[in-house]
C-alpha cells in the first residue's frame, strides 16, 4: 500500500540527494533529504528524514539528545527505509546528473559508504 506522507517544506531542507535507480528493466528516481534539525519542547532535537519516488514518500522525525544525534538518526532511518524502495544489493544507481555511481550512502547490513 503506498504511503504519501507530507513533504519536508524546502526551505527546511539541510541536505538532498536524487538517484536514478535502474533494475536492467525499468528506472526510477528516489530522492532522500534530511531537514535541518531543530530544538523540540521537550529539550531534545528532531530531525526529519524523508525518502520518496513517484508512488511513496516516508517521513520519519528521528530525535536525539543534540544536533549530532539528531543528524545521525535520521542518516540511519533512511539506510532502514531504502531497501523498501530499490534493491540495494541488485541494482544500479547514479546520481549528480550521472556522473556519480553507486549508492555512496550508508545502508545495511554494513552500513559502508562504499561507491563502487
Amino acid at each position: 500500500m503506498a504511503r504519501f506522507d507530507p513533504a519536508i517544506q524546502p526551505e527546511n531542507v539541510l541536505a538532498e540527494r536524487s538517484y536514478l535507480v535502474s533494475d536492467g528493466e525499468t528506472e526510477n528516481r528516489i530522492t532522500v533529504k534530511i531537514a535541518f534539525p531543530v530544538l523540540a519542547p521537550e529539550g531534545d532535537f528532531v530531525c526529519s528524514a524523508e525518502i520518496g519516488d513517484d508512488s511513496n514518500r516516508i517521513v520519519r522525525p528521528m530525535r536525539g539528545q543534540d544536533v549530532f544525534g539528531a543528524l545521525f538518526n535520521a542518516v540511519m532511518i533512511i539506510a532502514i527505509e531504502f531497501p523498501l524502495f530499490a534493491d540495494v544489493v541488485r541494482d544500479r544507481f547514479t546520481w549528480n546528473n550521472g556522473r556519480e555511481n553507486g549508492l555512496c550512502f550508508p545502508t545495511a547490513p554494513h552500513y559502508s559508504l562504499d561507491c563502487s
